[in-house]
């Protein structure tokens, strides 16, 4: 319903990643847990988990790099270019696929505002994400566990 109530849930369900992970980290890499050890596990702990951490890392890094005259700004718009533009075809090719399959969307409208979304995802929204990601981690180091209030409307009538 708005961004403060997503920003929570981000941050409750990166906490909880975290500490289902951490709680099963022997799984880590395990062959004695088949799949689960061996590619689930280390899917979720190094692409989910880690993923807001390298991202922050990356954004810093790319600061500090244009600052200090270290990256080469056209390389670097050339990069971003090319990095957007794979974000974009990638969510253009799941919403392309799950309309083919499931086609959800009653009115072509909406498909037209989710390609448009698609087009806006990667400038601001990603990098919210990050950051409410990370706070959750932070918040978990910090022996933060309360879930808070969770506001949550459904599919009722707003009036």
């Amino acid at each position: 319903e708005s961004l403060k109530v997503l920003s929570r849930q981000r941050d409750r369900w990166h906490r909880g990643l975290t500490d289902t992970l951490l709680r099963h980290k022997k799984m880590l890499l395990n062959p004695m847990y088949g799949a689960l050890g061996l590619v689930v596990y280390p899917y979720f702990f190094f692409v989910e988990l880690l993923a807001p951490v390298v991202e922050l890392f990356g954004y810093l890094g790319l600061a500090s790099g244009l600052y200090f005259h270290v990256v080469n700004w056209y390389f670097a718009l050339l990069f971003f270019i090319a990095a957007y533009g794979l974000g974009v075809v990638l969510s253009l090719y799941c919403l392309v696929l799950d309309e083919a399959f499931f086609h959800k969307y009653a009115r072509f409208r909406d498909v037209l505002f989710l390609l448009g979304i698609a087009l806006l995802e990667n400038l601001g929204y990603r990098q919210l994400t990050v950051f409410w990601r990370i706070n959750g981690m932070i918040k978990y180091f910090r022996g933060i566990k309360t879930w808070g209030k969770m506001e949550r409307v459904g599919f009722a009538k707003r009036s």
